[in-house]
Formats: structure tokens, C-alpha cells, sequence
């Protein structure tokens, strides 16, 4: 049988060969650049894998289904928690050949907990001043009653 083509400059593309997907466990070590968060490692796998479940739509361009959620702690001091593993591997992140030993995930929960918690007392000063400004506000003689 003889194909032709419908366009002289086209050229016929070998057929994707089958690859099996890397199986995400604890330590896998992940990057995206999404919301800056840089490089990070899976430190928890909540429901059971099911190999193959992955569907891609939209011409290839994102995936659907799975069943495994993970937790990320990035280097950078955030956390992402229960990300879909139809997210995880599609496209903006990034599955690295490395992986890390419990002691730079450790390491990089505590750090990502304690910015956490700078982040929030951070947060409640700010607050506080805000209420502190509008209570100011509302108090000075040349405002209406």
C-alpha cells in the first residue's frame, strides 16, 4: 500500500514507541517553575497506583485520570499537598533522574514549616497594623458619624 500526501513538504512521523511511566514514590525528586516553586521532593503517596490509567486529551497536550495524589515539599519552603498524578506529570513539571534520602527531606519539610510559620506571623503584623490603621481611621474627628 502507497501513502500519500496531501502536502509535498510534509513528512510522515514515526509512531510514538511506548514508553512505561516512571513510578512516582517517596524521594522522587520533582521541579516545575510554576508559582516559582523550583525543585522539590514527593515525601508522601496517598491511594493505590494503577500503571496505564493515564488518558491524554486535548491532542496530547494534558493528561486525565490516575488515581495517586502526592505531597511535595520544595527546597524553595513551600509545600504542595494531594497533587494529582495526571498534574504531576504533565506539562510544567518535571520528573528528575535523582532522588533524595530521608535526611534532605527532612531537612526540606522543616525549612518549608518554618517559613511557613514566618509566613504567617508575618501575615497576622499585617493584619494587626491594618486593623490598628482602620480603627485609627474611624476614630478621628473628621470623620462623619
Amino acid at each position: 500500500m502507497t501513502t500519500v500526501l496531501a502536502f509535498p513538504s510534509a513528512r510522515l512521523t514515526p509512531s510514538a514507541v511506548p514508553v512505561a511511566p516512571v513510578i512516582i514514590g517517596i524521594g522522587t525528586r520533582v521541579s516545575t517553575q510554576l508559582y516559582d516553586r523550583g525543585e522539590g521532593f514527593v515525601f508522601a503517596v496517598h491511594d493505590d497506583p494503577r500503571p496505564g490509567s493515564l488518558r491524554p486529551v486535548l491532542g496530547g497536550f494534558a493528561q486525565t485520570g490516575g488515581r495517586q495524589t502526592y505531597d511535595i515539599v520544595f527546597l524553595s519552603g513551600a509545600f504542595t499537598l494531594r497533587l494529582p498524578e495526571a498534574v504531576l506529570r504533565g506539562p510544567g513539571w518535571r520528573l528528575l533522574d535523582t532522588t533524595g534520602d530521608a535526611a534532605e527531606i527532612a531537612a526540606a519539610i522543616a525549612h518549608a514549616e518554618a517559613e511557613n510559620a514566618r509566613r504567617a506571623t508575618e501575615k497576622a503584623a499585617a493584619d494587626e497594623a491594618h486593623a490598628a490603621s482602620c480603627t485609627g481611621c474611624a476614630m478621628h474627628p473628621s470623620m462623619p458619624v
